[in-house]
């Protein structure tokens, strides 16, 4: 079994699709897998700090599709599809730090977030956050401004007693650094991505810190 080469840069979630309404274990059907992909390794080439700090003129990032591939499961004579669920110009060619609503991980969705490119190419990093629908491929972005960039994978959290199938009910937590050496904390709206709050940290921290979500008090 093949598929169409690409070099994978983020996992979304995999989940299975079966044509049976009560199929036979583990899976009879279709394993879908939905990931960020290039079509090439530039990706890598362009990972180099000279490049990252604009220090190469013109330089741009590679382009990234948001797609879905589905593997065959015990399906005689099924092929591996590949689909791009967004034109990659939506998101600004390019997407990494990807997550979905933590119920949804593993199961079929809609929503998918990360960090993308709002500024016109050519664009050297990634300084939006966006939500794309991964049912009509439309996008919701969010931008501070271009000496601004998300820091770390998104994190959403889901409202407290949220309906588990409205998947924008929540908040998502970005960490964004300036230019000018403050790192920021940014939680926006789920469904809007109105601003609903901001914490200038008294640090800078190091691109790509992962975080997650602790309920309650843990006594800082």
């Amino acid at each position: 079994m093949a598929g169409p080469l690409c070099l994978v840069t983020h996992y979304v979630t995999c989940f299975s699709e079966s044509p049976l309404p009560s199929p036979p274990l583990p899976i009879d059907g279709w394993l879908v897998a939905d990931l960020a992909c290039c079509d090439n390794a530039g990706v890598i080439k362009g990972a180099s700090i000279r490049k990252r700090r604009g220090l190469i003129p013109g330089y741009d990032l590679p382009l990234v599709r948001l797609v879905r591939i589905r593997i065959p499961v015990a399906v005689a004579g099924a092929k591996v599809s590949v689909e791009t669920l967004c034109p990659p110009e939506r998101h600004g060619y390019h997407l990494q730090d990807i997550c979905v609503h933590p119920r949804r991980v593993g199961r079929p969705h809609r929503y998918v977030y990360g960090s993308c490119s709002v500024s016109p190419r050519p664009c050297n990093s990634f300084d939006g956050v966006c939500r794309i629908d991964a049912t009509d491929g439309s996008v919701l972005t969010w931008h501070d401004s271009p000496n601004v960039i998300p820091a770390a994978p998104t994190t959403f959290l889901p409202r407290p007693g949220a309906d588990p199938a409205d998947e924008t009910d929540g908040v998502l937590f970005v960490d964004c650094l300036g230019a000018d050496g403050h790192a920021h904390f940014v939680v926006l709206d789920g469904r809007s991505f109105a601003e609903v709050a901001r914490v200038t940290l008294p640090h800078r921290h190091c691109r790509g810190l992962g975080s997650t979500w602790i309920w309650g008090s843990i006594g800082i």
